[in-house]
């Protein structure tokens, strides 16, 4: 819990402190959001706050209606937004599909504000006031809307009553996107539901013809997906490679206009794509230093969203003599087993391709690279050592490959030495970074950390060094320095630290246990062990340290919020409440610290205060924004065509679009208590943030008042999973798929739930009946 904590604290509190000069852990962290102090109001208990998130201004809402046995559109539905806990019989609030199943409709989203800009008036042309007024004023437009209540019924159909998430906020139009509803016919044995997140866009291949090819012989390079065109969506494709020389980088591909692929459609969900294909024919160099690159591709929805796919690489290889053929097809065959997963058949065909031609090379790097991957370092070596011998003066690639492949196996004073020639080799150009890298790790293992240092500095000039790779040669530093000087705490901590970053939570432990015995008098030490042992599962010896460090910083906020995050994850919140009440006296603009303040608020039913702090971490937590000016740069001076505007599109954490939705629902209940649906949102809010146990109170109350909302069943299954009540998960989630067999994560939930107690069988029909109804995503339990 404290490890997912930590993880939500990043995200909230910035950047992880430094160590004091004197190794001493800050008493305090700084003020959290500074940035969005803007939006933040007075903390001060005695002036009267609001307890209202309030949204003036309409934006609009689309989305699609779709047959959920046959996928495609549902014309003439109709459509009603809740707008205050009631569904609109008529009005711009409620809109009838269209024959793409379409509809539009309005709803309160958020707010729009305009001021006068001076800053503006002073570098704007004169023209921009005579073509646009307004371009003197600066505009915000916040909309905070993630998710909206639907009502759906159309004739032949199950009527649809739900909450549907936005899946695309944009700001600037102010509007909302929503994901599907799909109804289900009155004769069939679904039920009327909203997926979230099915995937619409789907890469059926992407190839190069020929993969082996000789030099200046042309190649074609397709990219074939199903895409959702009739949405108005816009896609452009655009080819990527690793060798420049050979076959330049961002080439677009260009659609091929009225021609399909011929495929038939796998699902009913593919009734609504349409099958793309983008092509570009390339000539290839008749002389080049490359013989081959690696190739994939960038698909790009209305110029803004990038969409990728994994492992969607091809391998393109030129061939100068016939001799050179058979091995690089052997090659080829090989890269196509290893994008499918089989590396056994991948090695095979490589070590033939290495074996048996007059240029091993590719091969013996693809060997090298796939047997570091699986951990195999010492055949890595082997195999990087051959591309040693076929080009020794390659420190670029081949020398360091084989370098990070002893140090590896620890045997970094011979990883020197296959780099110790590269300053005679390289002459007065520069050196390659990797060799300075390299080196750089086989220094830190012999302990010379000067000449370290000094490696980095120049690896950085060229490269972004890992995080992995800095935590290896952190972790040698420190554990040389605490074999230096053992009778140093803040060593010992420093070097703890490490080790749990790095996954080694036991040693973690030990070093964290020897500063505690080398000086008890530091609430640090106590609150680390904490940490680490709630980490390792041990919660009562864990709680028993984080008070211990407490009791001797009663005023610290990081030692109060751990304490409280512990007890708030024991449900213990009547005690977890006062200790997050402190941190917000002392640091008001701690946004973690009020959002759990509020929480606990609302877990001992003080439901008016934690209202209004609700009100308080949505103000704060809203991202900070984008700045658009529309116009043309003049010298001195700009025309600009509208205002500037600050567009703010949803929250900068996730807690946060959870913690208005709990709000709203707060909000709506005054004048509708026995709303299932705004009671389904609250187990739902609720479990977003988990909170399961109160979760499952607002799902039973959910379901009391009304049995119909199908998605209830669904949520308290997984409340109740996440509660250890495991038979009474496995019964609603049963209930729920048997009620809704293309309920997506239904499945997929009890397919993990089977899979834990071992019903392996009843797992794999779970998913099975998952990947019939939606091939294309990718379940993994």
């Amino acid at each position: 819990m404290l490890a997912r904590l930590a993880v939500s604290s990043l995200l909230l509190l910035g950047p992880a402190l430094p160590l004091t000069a004197g190794g001493t852990r800050p008493a305090a962290p700084p003020e959290p959001m500074k940035a969005a102090r803007s939006e933040a109001r007075s903390s001060d208990p005695s002036e009267k706050r609001p307890d209202r998130l309030v949204r003036p201004d309409w934006g609009k809402i689309q989305g699609w209606i779709l047959d959920a046995a046959t996928r495609k559109p549902i014309a003439r539905a109709r459509v009603a937004v809740e707008v205050e806990g009631a569904f609109p019989a008529e009005g711009k609030s409620t809109d009838v599909s269209d024959a793409a199943g379409q509809f539009t409709a309005k709803a309160p989203l958020g707010k729009i504000s305009s001021k006068f800009d001076w800053g503006r008036l002073l570098t704007m042309h004169p023209i921009s006031l005579l073509l646009s007024p307004r371009s003197v004023t600066k505009q915000t437009r916040i909309l905070d809307v993630t998710q909206v209540n639907v009502r759906v019924e159309a004739e032949g159909y199950r009527p649809f009553v739900g909450s549907v998430r936005a899946t695309r906020l944009d700001a600037g139009d102010f509007s909302i996107t929503l994901d599907d509803v799909w109804l289900a016919p009155e004769n069939s044995e679904l039920a009327s539901f909203s997926p979230e997140n099915v995937r619409w866009e789907v890469i059926e291949s992407f190839r190069v013809e020929p993969v082996v090819a000789a030099p200046g012989e042309k190649v074609r390079i397709s990219l074939t997906a199903r895409l959702p065109l009739g949405r108005g969506h816009r896609y452009r494709a655009y080819l990527t490679s690793s060798a420049q020389r050979l076959i330049d980088n961002q080439i677009e591909l260009k659609r091929e206009r009225g021609k399909d692929s011929g495929k038939k459609a796998a699902s009913p969900a593919e009734e609504l794509q349409e099958s793309v294909t983008f092509t570009r024919e390339i000539k290839l160099p008749k002389n080049s230093v490359d013989t081959w690159t690696e190739l994939s591709f960038l698909l790009v929805r209305n110029n803004s969203t990038v969409l990728r796919q994994r492992d969607t690489r091809t391998l393109l290889q030129v061939a100068r003599t016939p001799e050179e053929k058979g091995p690089a097809e052997k090659i080829a065959e090989g890269f196509a087993y290893h994008r499918l997963g089989d590396t056994e058949k991948a090695l095979r065909e490589y070590r033939t391709a290495a074996e048996g031609g007059p240029r091993p090379g590719l091969a013996a790097l693809l060997l090298g690279d796939l047997c570091t991957r699986i951990g195999r370092h010492r055949e890595a070596a082997d195999h990087y050592q051959r591309l040693v011998e076929l080009d020794p003066r390659d420190y670029d690639l081949a020398r360091t490959r084989r370098a990070q492949s002893l140090v590896e196996l620890g045997r970094s004073e011979e990883a020197l030495e296959v780099l110790a020639g590269a300053e005679q080799a390289y002459g007065k150009r520069k050196i390659p970074a990797p060799v300075y890298l390299q080196r750089a790790r086989a220094y830190a293992a012999l302990g010379q950390f000067e000449k370290v240092d000094e490696c980095l500095s120049l690896a950085g000039q060229e490269l972004q060094i890992s995080d992995a790779i800095l935590t290896e040669i952190n972790l040698r530093r420190l554990e040389a320095a605490v074999r230096k000087s053992p009778a140093e705490p803040d060593l010992r901590l420093s070097f703890a630290r490490l080790l749990e970053a790095g996954g080694r939570r036991d040693e973690a432990i030990g070093q964290i246990r020897k500063a505690v015995e080398l000086d008890r008098s530091r609430p640090w030490a106590f609150l680390e062990l904490g940490e680490a042992l709630w980490a390792a599962g041990r919660r009562e010896e864990a709680l028993a340290n984080l008070r211990h460090a407490l009791a001797l910083d009663p005023q610290n906020p990081l030692v109060l919020m751990t304490l409280a995050d512990a007890l708030r994850d024991q449900r213990r919140y009547a005690e977890a409440l006062p200790l997050y009440r402190k941190v917000v006296e002392a640091q008001k603009l701690n946004l973690r610290a009020r959002h759990n303040y509020a929480l606990m608020l609302f877990a001992t039913q003080n439901l008016p205060e934690a209202r209004k702090e609700l009100v308080e971490v949505v103000g704060q937590a809203r991202e900070k924004g984008d700045l658009r000016e529309d116009g043309l740069p003049l010298p001195g001076a700009g025309i600009y065509f509208g205002p500037k505007r600050r567009l703010v599109s949803g929250f900068s954490i996730p807690e946060a679009a959870a913690g208005a939705a709990l709000l709203e629902a707060l909000q709506d209940l005054e004048h509708h208590p026995e709303n299932a649906l705004l009671w389904q949102n609250i187990g739902r809010a609720l479990l977003d943030l988990e909170l399961p146990d109160l979760s499952t109170a607002a799902l039973a109350r959910s379901l009391k008042a009304d049995s119909g909302l199908l998605e209830t069943r669904f949520l308290l299954g997984m409340a109740y999973r996440r509660t250890g009540k495991t038979e009474a998960a496995q019964r609603e989630l049963e209930a729920a798929v048997a009620a809704n067999p293309l309920h997506p994560r239904a499945r997929l939930e009890l397919a993990q739930l089977y899979t834990d107690a071992g019903e392996l069988d009843r797992a794999q029909a779970q998913l099975a009946a998952y990947r019939k109804h939606y091939p294309h995503e990718r379940p993994a339990l």
